[in-house]
């Protein structure tokens, strides 16, 4: 077990209250999960989304504060560009990379997510979502 320094256990009280945080800043957003359908000619595999969300969840969505001067920034995701989004998302969510959520009428595409936890517990997850043009 590893002991638990007064900086650990700060950070521990600081990341449990995300929850709280979402819940209480956060707005409902629908989920959509892609399922395959099959595969095509070439063996690729094929994608539908369901008709409805697969789930509605209370999340904390922020446009993006910063990007470098040619508009785009890189992170372990991978590149955030102007108009992009993160999502904050409780422990137990069921957002996933390749997922669409929509959030205030706008819809986006799920680009990654990354689970953040402390001592073993999740805590969050964030994700990166890009504004999809319908």
């Amino acid at each position: 077990m590893v002991k638990k320094t007064p900086l650990l256990r700060l950070i521990e009280r600081i990341v449990s209250n995300i929850a709280d945080l979402i819940e209480l800043h956060g707005s409902d957003v629908d989920i959509y999960l892609r399922a395959e359908s099959g595969t095509d000619e070439y063996n690729r595999p094929r994608y539908t989304w369901p008709e409805g969300p697969t789930a509605t969840e209370r999340a904390w969505i922020q446009p993006v504060g910063y990007t470098t001067g040619t508009g785009e920034r890189a992170t372990e995701a991978g590149e955030i560009d102007i108009g992009d989004h993160v999502g904050y998302f409780k422990a137990d969510s069921v957002v996933q990379k390749d997922a669409q959520v929509v959030w205030q009428g706008m819809r986006f595409d799920v680009k990654s997510t990354r689970i953040h936890e402390t001592s073993g517990t999740v805590r969050y997850v964030d994700a990166i979502l890009e504004l999809m043009i319908e």
